[in-house]
């Protein structure tokens, strides 16, 4: 069983188990049981020792700089 993103027509996305086999047939809705399309995500993953935090341009000039400050400076 793989948790799908579903769609309810009147209370937004919701959350539900189904197998690969049965993931295009529509879902109730928690809330007011309409049928509800699956609908594309994202995958949600997470990596051992992966850290999510992307260096900016400034954050590789400030540590390029230390890194130099650092080699004329001991």
């Amino acid at each position: 069983m793989i948790l799908y993103e579903y769609k309810c027509p009147n209370h937004g996305i919701f959350e539900g188990w189904a197998t690969v086999s049965t993931r295009d047939v529509p879902q109730k809705c928690n809330i007011c049981n309409t049928a509800s399309e699956r609908t594309a995500s994202t995958p949600s993953v997470k990596l051992p020792g992966w850290c999510d935090t992307f260096p900016t341009a400034s954050m590789k000039w400030e540590n390029r700089h230390i890194k130099e400050a650092s080699k004329t400076n001991p």
